[in-house]
């Protein structure tokens, strides 16, 4: 199940596959900041798991967005994101602001986030 923007508990999951890493848990926590920022509810899988557990955790919790911050992604300034309606995948440069994504997902066919209020 994939829950609907208005009422999921988080809009965009936040998934770096090594969160022992510094580079990747600074770029989880700086863009999850950047997204809470703009109104968006972010939730971060911190957890010291394999990828296929982080995965299949996901899937079950029905998060409309997954942003996931691999090794190799991390290397080439990018992180992966997946529309889970869709199953519309993206590669975002990391530098991009919480406004950029908002206008490349939300603009481009994902739901828009929850009204304030």
């Amino acid at each position: 199940m994939i829950w609907p923007v208005p009422i999921a508990p988080w809009e965009v999951l936040v998934l770096p596959i090594q969160f022992k890493d510094r580079e990747a848990r600074a770029a989880a926590e700086t863009l999850c900041k950047d997204l809470e920022s703009r109104g968006i509810e972010v939730l971060v899988d911190d957890r010291d798991e394999r990828p296929g557990v982080k995965f299949k955790d996901a899937d079950l919790l029905g998060i409309p967005l997954r942003v996931t911050l691999g090794p190799k992604g991390m290397k080439e300034g990018i992180a992966e994101v997946r529309e889970r309606a869709t199953r519309a995948e993206h590669k975002v440069p990391m530098g991009r602001s919480a406004d950029g994504w908002r206008s490349g997902f939300w603009g481009a066919g994902f739901p828009p986030t929850k009204t304030p209020g």
